[in-house]
């Protein structure tokens, strides 16, 4: 999970794709000859949910274990069947910090000041949902009515020193006449109270190509995900994919 103070503005972004031919449904992944290189030099941090499996078992022994690795940031979508609070000591005995908290879409509209709370225990910076409720393919009036949350969430937020973001799932590039529906929820959204982390996996996987959108909306993305692809996954915008075992 990279995060700023970083500001994107057309960064170089390696993404290896493992299929063996490069490309991903119709576009070209960006050569660094085509874009402004600058160098990342911040703390790189660990989406908890890549150890979900453990944590659930073990979360004391695989904190320890995502320490030795050398990360010092999470962020977490669950506490582990604790507290917000009991999460956030452990953490401090693991010599860990939580700069980004995971909600569902539907406790941000039943429990912002819950949100908000538990984001304030674990001293995070960042409050982020990562799903646009929507039945079969997502519509523009979905995203009109994301649009609109996001800004009043965000609004709020801020008011407690914290930033709203929106994690896509591929999903949302689903293509009008003019643009996806990704580039509507960009521009009906107030860059002063939302904020985006983009998903190298999810937008491959979804079809477009994140060089693209970093270039395309610099400035939009405070956080970021890098994770690889497995070769033979068939990519699509349901948002989606299978999951292989080790």
């Amino acid at each position: 999970m990279l995060q700023k103070p970083y500001a994107w503005s057309a960064p170089r972004v390696d993404i290896w794709l493992n299929n063996g031919t490069g490309r991903v449904h119709s576009w070209n992944p960006k050569t660094a000859a085509t874009v402004k290189t600058r160098r990342f030099d911040h703390a790189v941090g660990m989406e908890l949910w890549t150890y979900r499996s453990l944590l659930g078992k073990d979360t004391a022994g695989t904190l320890d274990q995502i320490r030795k690795l050398g990360f010092r940031d999470i962020e977490t979508a669950s506490f582990y069947g604790r507290t917000a609070e009991e999460f956030s000591s452990l953490l401090r005995q693991k010599e860990l910090t939580c700069s980004s908290l995971i909600a569902e879409y539907d406790r941000f509209s039943n429990d912002l000041s819950g949100v908000i709370r538990d984001a304030k225990a674990l001293g995070a910076r960042y409050v982020i949902t990562s799903n646009i409720p929507h039945s079969g393919e997502l519509t523009a009036q979905d995203v009109h009515a994301a649009a609109a949350n996001f800004n009043n969430w965000g609004t709020k937020v801020k008011e407690y020193g914290l930033k709203f973001g929106y994690h896509p799932h591929g999903f949302e590039f689903v293509h009008t006449s003019k643009e996806t529906l990704f580039d509507v929820l960009m521009k009906e959204t107030d860059e002063k109270y939302v904020t985006f982390e983009l998903d190298a996996f999810w937008f491959v996987h979804g079809g477009a190509d994140p060089v693209c959108y970093l270039e395309k909306y610099p400035g939009r993305f405070d956080l970021m995900h890098l994770k690889d692809m497995a070769k033979g996954t068939t990519t699509d915008s349901t948002g989606r994919a299978p999951m292989r075992q080790a």
